[in-house]
């Protein structure tokens, strides 16, 4: 089988790129890839750079330029055996195949590389807007991202490390490292939700659910992460989302009542928008609890407030605490009684 993968490479890298050979091909690899798991690790050396070489770079080209794609049965299956090949890839060498689908999927017109992606993450999402489109596609972008934030996580702690030892740089802390990396796992995380905000894509669903499983991910690894996101806030039209589709969103339940004593207004609003989310899908007691002794304490200091100056919050921040205390009496009748 090892013959016959190295064949197919090798046929990739002596013909031009065209839809009819190397789909074909593209077939075959992914069957041998399906018989044989391990296949691509019998001759990394040589599957791999012909695989890339040879196939990816003609082929993502041609699913990020064609606006068609996923239209017809045969389009979405060279998509779903793109990714699945890339992913069996991505076992032989991570940092490699990562760089090289960035610097097929950046628009810029250099050549990224891993320094660049290692100080500032945030160039993985100047990708073309089509890559964002496509759920496959994007599910590669998601392990790409991955990647990286590993490799920097890595990398930055390695450099603060090296400076210690050679007593470089003795103002910059490790609490400025976790700084850093924190704030880039923070961006990553806010820029994946206003993907998921763009509603003119037909493929939204997918692609916020794929956005969704690897918060899931990122918050089970840590779930300081969870608080950090929520904590800063995103747009609260996709609170319904977050909730239902992350299923780790339940430890947001001890955050509350810090959000609520936070000294900034905004989060004090938003901490009761996610409450009224996290009420209808987590109905025990520990979301009574919250509701009862943090939630209904602020809203009635907050009313007073509001009385007493009336322009303290605008019309649709109003609104908000109103639909959210609907919610709250819905899920807990006491409450409503209260």
């Amino acid at each position: 089988k090892t013959s016959l993968v190295s064949k197919s490479f090798y046929f990739l890298r002596a013909q031009p790129y065209s839809r009819k050979n190397n789909w074909k091909e593209l077939k075959r690899i992914g069957e041998l890839v399906k018989v044989n798991k391990n296949v691509a690790r019998k001759d990394p050396s040589q599957c791999f750079r012909q695989v890339v070489d040879g196939l990816f770079v003609g082929l993502v080209q041609e699913l990020i330029e064609n606006p068609s794609l996923g239209d017809n049965n045969e389009n979405e299956e060279i998509e779903l055996m793109f990714a699945k090949i890339w992913k069996r890839m991505i076992t032989v060498d991570p940092r490699e195949l990562a760089l090289k689908t960035v610097n097929l999927f950046v628009r810029e017109n250099i050549e990224v590389n891993e320094m660049d992606i290692v100080l500032d993450p945030l160039i993985l999402f100047k990708c073309d807007p089509r890559v964002f489109g496509h759920p496959e596609l994007f599910d590669v972008l998601l392990n790409i991202i991955r990647v990286f934030l590993i490799i920097s996580k890595q990398q930055l702690v390695k450099e603060f490390r090296t400076a210690l030892i050679r007593e470089k740089f003795t103002e910059l802390s490790e609490v400025n490292v976790v700084a850093l990396i924190n704030a880039h796992e923070l961006a990553v995380m806010q820029l994946l939700l206003q993907i998921c905000l763009k509603k003119d894509n037909p493929n939204i669903e997918k692609i916020r659910d794929a956005a969704c499983s690897f918060l899931h991910h990122m918050f089970i690894e840590s779930d300081i992460r969870a608080k950090l996101l929520h904590f800063h806030g995103y747009d609260e039209s996709l609170l319904e989302m977050t909730v239902e589709k992350i299923p780790s969103m339940h430890v947001c339940l001890h955050y509350i009542p810090e959000m609520i004593s936070q000294p900034q207004k905004h989060k004090q609003l938003f901490a009761i928008s996610l409450m009224s989310r996290l009420c209808i899908r987590y109905r025990i007691q520990k979301s009574l609890s919250i509701i009862q002794d943090d939630i209904l304490p602020y809203v009635t200091k907050l009313a007073e407030v509001i009385h007493q100056k009336p322009k303290f919050l605008e019309e649709r921040e109003i609104i908000s605490v109103f639909r959210s205390m609907i919610n709250f009496g819905k899920c807990f009748p006491v409450v409503a009684e209260s």
